[in-house]
């Protein structure tokens, strides 16, 4: 055995074959004498989960982050190089004497906005006896590729056909692999099992014969159950069925009774069988339709479904923080639990945008907003932390601009909370320099109005869509004032974290370009007649229109987003704000906010002090 671990993969692997419809798996045994001390670290591209003497360990590796990835026939490829590695105490898994590890490694991702890869597939591990490494990937593995499974995309998911087609296992390949791994400071997530509430039949057929289980599918036309649980929950699903025969399970999950967003089939083999579902999906619902294997001869066999378990996901989150003041209304309660809610959904091992869609680190928007709910209900700077790592480590890689270009800024706004809540100074300097780079970036964007006017694209404003088009990413003419408004608010956060480090020039250049841009946005956009400012300047953007920015069109638009940016910004300020605030928001002839954008409506409302007049008494 070799004293440090290699990366390991299939012998003959020839690099161009479709990466999404691979699993590979792992396999070795080892003896111990004694478990004190004793942890595994483990790494995959892309991720694997591992299991030990028969039970479930982890999945993992910690996310590496990076961007989001639009061109579907590619895996983001991490150039710049950094990769992370999981460690897992070993000690209520192994026993003394022989131990098993059995891992499955997914070199094309689960959930497709989540899967970035180094560039070469494979699997990298490590059992550690304190300071001593007594087990390492090498050579000696076994490793056979899994023909059983398929995937699909993002609807459609996997295909996994359970021994269908037995191979033989194989000796592993050093791949040569000489990436550097490093550790984050992510705790790994709970993994707590959650049975359904409720089990039905929904289109009226009987083939239940008790509504609970086992749950006995007898022979005939396709059989539909739905399985219910008290909430919706961010989980993994696990079920054990058993068959005389063959069977196709197809797994729906929904969010809502009815409205399907994702997935998969299993096939089973006769026998007993048990299978969890890899990727974290979110749900309350799950609906199975079980065909059993040649129903309409004389040879069907039934069905039995044994259990049907959630395995809920997520960070170990302590209880909310009460409310200190007697302002605690129904609808702030309501406010709260549904933050606390969309929190222990996705807090994972990083922020997610949601359970479903489950991006990469390229939505710092929802991130920013995430953290400032953790920190008031929880006190909790854990995963803030940790993505603020990863984003600084892609804007150092992309020079100081993300996909959606809107975002880059928010991200000088997200470190200046999080230094204002902890106090974490060192780690702040540090990310500081990254975000540096947005507004050296973003210089680059100013036309000779003064405005953002150049940039590549206007992503992301809000979900809200007018007509064709979208202001996720709208034209540059629907996007320049709100982009604008934006690097205005990036500025005047760099100078305050430039001026608290120390850094009296550089704060005095952002908040000297900061009112350039206040003046230009003052000067171009104000329409007398509409009594609000317009979202930009008609025809003056020069970047090549595509998919993410549609060319101009005629007409100039007016939103309620874009003007109350211009308040965050500074460029009304005082009585003139607070009329502004009151017209847009009672104007229906402007295009509204939806559910994300409220946070900016809500801290300008607070800017102006005008929560308590609108209703809002907090």
């Amino acid at each position: 055995m070799t004293k440090h671990a290699q990366w390991i993969w299939l012998p003959g692997w020839q690099g161009d074959e479709d990466r999404s419809q691979f699993q590979v798996n792992f396999y070795k045994s080892f003896n111990i004498n004694k478990l004190c001390d004793l942890y595994l670290e483990f790494s995959a591209d892309i991720c694997c989960r591992v299991w030990l003497n028969g039970r479930f360990l982890a999945d993992g590796p910690v996310e590496v982050g990076f961007d989001f990835n639009p061109d579907p026939d590619r895996w983001p490829r991490n150039e710049a190089g950094w990769w992370f590695k999981s460690r897992i105490p070993l000690e209520k898994f192994a026993h003394v004497g022989k131990n098993e590890l059995f891992v499955e490694v997914w070199p094309g991702g689960l959930a497709c906005n989540t899967s970035v890869t180094y560039g070469q597939p494979g699997f990298w591990a490590e059992v550690h006896q304190g300071k001593k490494v007594v087990v390492a990937t090498d050579a000696s593995w076994q490793v056979m590729r899994d023909p059983n499974w398929s995937n699909g995309d993002y609807i459609h998911g996997a295909t996994f056909a359970d021994g269908s087609k037995p191979t033989e296992w194989q000796k592993a390949v050093p791949t040569g692999d000489k990436r550097v791994l490093s550790t984050l400071d992510v705790p790994e997530p709970f993994d707590r099992p959650m049975a359904p509430a409720k089990i039905t039949a929904p289109f009226g057929t009987e083939p239940l014969r008790e509504r609970r289980f086992p749950v006995v599918v007898l022979p005939g036309a396709p059989q539909v159950i739905q399985f219910a649980w008290e909430e919706h929950v961010s989980a993994q699903l696990e079920f054990t069925i058993e068959t005389m025969g063959r069977a196709v399970l197809h797994i729906d999950f929904a969010e809502l009774p009815g409205y399907t967003h994702h997935r998969m089939n299993y096939i089973s083999r006769p026998g007993r069988q048990t299978y969890r579902v890899p990727r974290l999906n979110s749900f309350q619902y799950v609906t199975f339709t079980v065909e059993t294997a040649d129903w309409m001869t004389r040879d069907a066999l039934p069905v039995a479904i044994l259990s049907v378990t959630a395995h809920r996901r997520g960070l170990e989150l302590p209880p909310t923080t009460p409310f200190e003041t007697d302002r605690a209304n129904a609808w702030m309660s309501m406010i709260r639990n549904c933050c606390d809610r969309t929190l222990r959904m996705c807090s994972q091992r990083m922020f997610l945008d949601s359970p479903l869609h489950q991006e990469v680190t390229a939505c710092s928007g929802d991130y920013w907003i995430e953290t400032l709910m953790s920190l008031v209900l929880y006190g909790d700077a854990r995963l803030a932390k940790a993505d603020l790592d990863r984003t600084a480590r892609l804007l150092r890689h992309r020079g100081g601009v993300m996909f959606h270009t809107s975002y880059s800024l928010m991200v000088v706004s997200w470190l200046k909370d999080y230094l204002l809540y902890t106090g974490d100074e060192e780690f702040t300097r540090e990310c500081f320099e990254a975000t540096k780079l947005v507004l050296k970036t973003f210089e680059k964007y100013v036309g000779t109005e003064g405005l953002v006017s150049q940039a590549p694209n206007y992503m992301f404003i809000d979900w809200i869509a007018d007509g064709e088009i979208t202001y996720h990413h709208p034209t540059a003419a629907r996007g320049m004032g709100a982009m604008t408004a934006l690097y205005i608010i990036s500025l005047e956060d760099s100078a305050l974290l430039a001026e608290h480090f120390g850094d009296r020039r550089f704060a005095s250049k952002c908040r000297k370009t900061a009112e350039r841009a206040r003046e230009a946005y003052r000067k171009t956009l104000w329409r007398k007649k509409k009594r609000c400012f317009a979202d930009g300047l008609v025809g003056v953007c020069q970047s090549k229109p595509y998919w993410g920015l549609p060319a101009d069109e005629s007409r100039e638009t007016y939103t309620v987003q874009n003007n109350v940016l211009a308040v965050l910004a500074g460029v009304v300020t005082g009585k003139e704000a607070q009329v502004l605030l009151r017209r847009v928001l009672h104007d229906e002839s402007l295009i509204f906010p939806q559910m994300y954008f409220c946070h900016f409506v809500f801290e300008a409302l607070r800017k102006c002090n005008l929560m308590e007049e609108l209703g809002f008494d907090c």
